[in-house]
């Protein structure tokens, strides 16, 4: 087999097509297995990882949004999305997660028009528009590679092996070359050295790793895990810009396309560049006029002054001016003028809690003071007084006992709900008090003084627990479970034993952990109810445990 070693001034006669990414392209970092940074890393756009958790995104102290779709970070301008937060973003995430695996073999199966260039060793070389293919790995060395192109020219760099940036080098872009139509397909490792600067899109079979210090401009589409070190990320597009030139003339224009309109004209186009070095598309907007005559409708308070400099204190319909017109030719103006007067009113409010009223104050108290000035329909001000009574669920509050939670209100009416089941209501609980029969997350709907209000979800954890020396931080979960299910002993213990035994106390299996808090098994028996016993330095616990 003869490599062919093309110089790298050479270039491709026609650019490729990019890469289609579908929807993993709304993430920066896209991963499957898991994010994990150290440092004061920055990150500006989303983050996803799935089939994994959200427990697999670490060192970002992610924060859940209420709705439970996502997550924030200090460390994220955007949003960070797993497949165990709430729908639709499991959805998007298998989706995404299969778009980038779509992406990668589309990539992969491109026709290159360089083969082996350089051996694989880029630094120090300038590449044109194309595809290039390597069946070793690819380096960048402190020297840096450039990648010079238009705007709309692509790069396609097919990696057998590893891609290595040394520890400061940097992608540089020249003549308009955009991070988002560079594509890096690894089947390797991807590793960017200290202080490295990265630009493209890396779409990676296994690993990306970013070390202390690395920028990266474009995006990280990773099927297994992404390692930040005090990174900073971005993605920057070319993006074309639209406008329309709005212009009114007399009799003809002529437009910057070089041609002379007679007519009214809302289609003409013309491409210009602008200061990113992208497509700026222009659309005319073109109103042609002639002398003019016309009414000036007005409507007034009290008196108006008109452009002739007279001031009219009653309903006029025959004065007239002449004007030249925005189009530069004469426009004669007759005056319709009604003349009318200002109103006052009252704004009657009873709102739950508080109310945002139309002067943007929000107000939590009763309030017939509060006033503010609108337009009324003739024109003229309209001073709206506030008459405004405020009503509240005067307390959200609950209490646990054991199993039991009950409101803290003893004026309102209750309606139970599951906060694990989306808050469903839980059906004929509506006394004050509520016993769970299962462990869970529970909170109460209050209704006084004809406002709802919802108390905080309050945890239930000891259903089904039959005796327990370890306290309130021991959970089992899920329990009922199909097979698998995890313990969080609630701290790390030197020794630990766990045995599971039918009803009649007959061991089915036993297993030993030392210096472990979090326990994951499988119970692989047909469905029933067993027991499990857990023993930890002097601690015991039995749990029922359902096998559906």
């Amino acid at each position: 087999m003869i490599a062919l070693m093309m110089p790298a001034s050479v270039m491709a006669q026609t650019s490729p097509q990019p890469v289609d990414l579908g929807t993993s392209g709304d993430y920066v970092i896209l991963a499957s297995t898991g994010i994990s940074t150290t440092g004061t890393t920055s990150i500006v756009g989303d983050i996803g990882v799935s089939p994994n958790s959200a427990s697999s995104i670490t060192g970002f102290g992610l924060t859940l949004d209420a709705s439970g779709q996502y997550a924030t970070s200090s460390l994220i301008t955007g949003k960070a999305f797993a497949s165990d937060y709430a729908v639709p973003a499991p959805t998007k995430l298998t989706t995404a997660v299969s778009d980038m695996g779509t992406a990668y073999t589309d990539a992969a199966g491109r026709t290159p028009d360089y083969n082996e260039l350089h051996t694989g060793n880029l630094t120090g070389q300038t590449l044109t528009r194309g595809v290039y293919k390597w069946s070793t790995a690819v380096q960048v060395g402190a020297g840096g590679v450039t990648i010079s192109g238009s705007s709309t020219d692509v790069w396609i760099f097919v990696i057998a092996q590893d891609l290595t940036l040394a520890n400061g080098a940097a992608i540089n872009l020249s003549g308009g070359a955009q991070a988002s139509n560079i594509f890096w397909q690894v089947a390797g490792a991807v590793t960017l050295g200290t202080t490295s600067d990265f630009s493209g899109i890396i779409l990676c079979k296994t690993q990306i790793a970013m070390q202390t210090g690395a920028a990266f401009n474009g995006r990280a589409l990773a099927q297994t895990a992404v390692t930040l070190d005090a990174t900073s990320i971005t993605y920057s597009l070319c993006t074309a810009t639209k406008s329309t030139d709005t212009e009114v003339a007399c009799n003809s224009y002529k437009w910057i396309d070089g041609n002379s309109y007679t007519s009214n004209n809302t289609t003409a186009t013309h491409t210009l560049t602008n200061a990113a070095g992208c497509d700026s598309v222009v659309t005319l907007n073109l109103t042609i006029n002639n002398s003019t005559s016309g009414t000036d409708v007005i409507t007034a308070c009290d008196s108006f002054t008109w452009i002739d400099g007279n001031t009219y204190t009653d309903s006029n319909s025959t004065a007239t001016h002449t004007l030249t017109n925005a189009a530069g030719c004469d426009s004669v103006v007759t005056l319709n003028l009604t003349i009318n007067n200002s109103t006052t009113g009252t704004d009657v409010i009873t709102a739950c809690g508080s109310y945002r009223w139309i002067d943007g104050n929000t107000y939590t108290s009763n309030n017939t003071t509060a006033t503010d000035t609108l337009t009324n329909a003739a024109g003229c001000d309209s001073v709206v007084t506030l008459n405004l009574t405020i009503n509240t669920v005067s307390d959200l509050t609950t209490t646990t006992s054991g199993i039991t939670l009950s409101a803290t209100n003893t004026s309102a009416t209750y309606a139970w709900l599951n906060c694990d089941n989306n808050y469903a209501v839980i059906t004929g609980e509506t006394n004050q008090s509520y016993t769970a029969t299962s462990n869970g997350n529970y909170a109460v709907e209050l209704t006084e003084n004809g406002c709802v209000d919802t108390s905080a979800c309050a945890a239930i954890t000891s259903v089904g627990i039959t005796e327990n020396h370890f306290g309130n931080e021991l959970s089992v979960y899920p329990n009922p479970t199909g097979g698998n299910f995890s313990i969080d002993l609630g701290e790390n213990y030197e020794s630990a034993s766990v045995r599971v035994t039918d009803i009649n106390g007959k061991l089915i299996q036993s297993n030993s952990y030392n210096g472990r808090q979090f326990l994951d098994l499988k119970l692989e028996v047909p469905a029933g109810v067993y027991l499990l016993v857990i023993e930890s330095e002097q601690k015991r616990t039995v749990i029922r445990l359902v096998k559906e």
